[in-house]
C-alpha cells in the first residue's frame, strides 16, 4: 500500500484500503472463479452438443416405441395413434412389405347414384426414412399416378403417360406415399374419429401373430368451448356454385351412422395388417337425406421380402422449359423467321460481277 499512499491524498487513502481490503480482494477472485467455472461449463456443453452423433429421425425414434398392441381396446387413447401410423413408422416396425387396399364409395341421394372405386398399391422397401418405395393409386374412372422412388431418384407418371424424373422433388414422393398409405386414417376420419375396438381374441396373419378386434362406431364427441376467439368466416363475393357447395355441405353436415368391421394388429410391431371396415353416413337436407357407403379393405402381406426396385428403363428427363417461343422451336427442330433468313442470306451464292 506503499504505493497508494504516495499516488493519493490523505482523505482518499482510506477509501482506497476499504476498497482493496483483503476480504473484498477475496471475494472478487471468488467471483471471478465462478463464472470462469460457468464459462467453461457452458462451453462444454456446447462442445458436445456440436460434436455428438446426430440424433435419429423421428419416425425412427416412433418405431422404437413400444405399443400395447393386445390393449387397444381398454386404452381408447393407443387407438388413433395406432389406426393413423405413419408409412414411414410403419416400415421402421415391419421392414419391406406389400400394402393394398380398396375403398368404394357410393353416394344415393338427390335422385342421383354415384359409385367411386379406388385402388392403392405399395411396395416398399427396408428403410422408412429413405428407402426405396413404388406406390400407384387408380380409380374406376381411369385416373391415378405411380410414383417410384430408387436411391434417392423420383419417377413420376399419369395413368396413361410415361415416367417423368423429378430431380427437385421436395417431398412430393413422400406426400404420395404418405396418400396411398393412410387410407384407413382417412376412412377414420370421415367417421370424426369415433372408431372403437373391442377385443375378439388373437389369430395368425400373413404367419404373425396378431390381435383381431370388432371396429363399432363411438358416442359423438362433446363439443369443446373454443378459447381463443376464432376469426370470422371469408365469404365469396359471389354465391359458391354447386360443386363447392355440395363439398362443405358434407363436411360440415355429415353424420356417421353406422361402422362395423374388423382390424388385426400385428402383436409385435403394432402395425394394422388387415382390415375389413363398412359404414354409412347421412347428410340431412331440407327435402330428402343423402347416403354416403364406405367400405374399405387393406392387406399388409410379403413381409421382409426384397422387391429388387430398380430405375424404369425408359423415363422423360426433368428438363427446363425452353424460355420464349425461339427456344421452343429450336427445340422441336423448327426455326423462327429470322433464324431462317439469316441462314438463307449467309448460304446465298456471291453475285458474279
Amino acid at each position: 500500500m506503499a504505493i497508494l499512499r504516495r499516488g493519493f491524498p490523505a482523505r482518499k487513502r482510506c477509501v482506497v484500503s476499504r476498497i482493496f481490503s483483503p476480504r473484498v480482494f477475496a471475494c472478487l477472485c471468488l467471483c471471478c472463479l465462478a463464472f470462469g467455472a460457468c464459462s467453461s461449463e457452458e462451453d462444454r456443453l456446447a462442445k458436445q452438443r456440436i460434436f455428438s452423433p446426430e440424433a435419429p429421425a423421428q419416425v425412427v425414434s416412433a418405431a422404437e416405441e413400444v405399443l400395447p398392441a393386445g390393449e387397444l381396446s381398454t386404452q381408447v387413447e393407443w387407438v388413433q395413434r395406432v389406426v393413423h401410423m405413419g408409412i414411414a413408422e410403419a416400415t421402421e416396425r415391419l421392414k419391406a412389405h406389400r400394402f393394398s387396399a380398396k375403398l368404394r364409395l357410393a353416394w344415393a341421394g338427390n335422385r342421383r347414384q354415384q359409385e367411386l372405386t379406388e385402388q392403392r398399391l405399395l411396395l416398399s422397401e427396408e428403410g422408412g426414412v429413405s428407402g426405396n418405395f413404388s406406390a400407384s393409386v387408380l380409380n374406376g374412372r381411369g385416373q391415378g399416378y405411380d410414383i417410384l422412388r430408387v436411391g434417392h431418384q423420383v419417377f413420376a407418371k399419369s395413368q396413361y403417360g410415361n415416367y417423368r424424373q423429378r430431380l427437385r422433388d421436395r417431398g412430393m414422393a413422400e406426400r404420395m406415399r404418405q396418400e396411398a398409405f393412410g387410407v384407413l386414417r382417412e376412412v377414420d376420419g370421415l367417421f370424426q374419429h369415433r372408431m372403437l375396438l373391442r377385443a375378439e381374441g388373437k389369430e395368425v396373419v400373413e404367419g404373425r401373430q396378431a390381435y383381431k378386434y370388432l371396429v363399432v362406431l363411438g358416442e359423438a364427441p362433446r363439443a369443446e368451448k373454443e378459447v381463443h376467439a376464432l376469426p370470422s368466416k371469408v365469404e365469396p363475393k359471389k354465391e359458391l356454385d354447386e360443386s363447392s357447395r355440395r363439398r362443405l355441405a358434407f363436411f360440415e353436415r355429415c353424420v356417421p351412422e353406422t361402422l362395423e368391421g374388423r382390424l388385426w394388429v400385428d402383436a409385435q410391431t403394432a402395425v394394422v395388417l388387415k382390415a375389413e371396415l363398412q359404414g354409412v353416413l347421412k347428410i340431412p337436407e331440407d327435402e330428402a337425406s343423402s347416403t354416403v357407403r364406405v367400405s374399405l379393405a387393406t392387406q399388409v402381406d410379403e413381409i421382409g421380402k426384397n422387391f429388387q426396385l430398380g430405375i424404369p428403363e425408359s423415363f422423360i428427363p426433368d428438363e427446363d422449359k425452353p424460355q420464349g417461343i425461339a427456344a421452343a422451336l429450336e427445340r422441336f427442330g423448327l426455326k423462327s423467321k429470322r433464324q431462317a433468313q439469316t441462314e438463307d442470306a449467309t448460304t446465298a451464292p456471291p453475285d458474279e460481277e
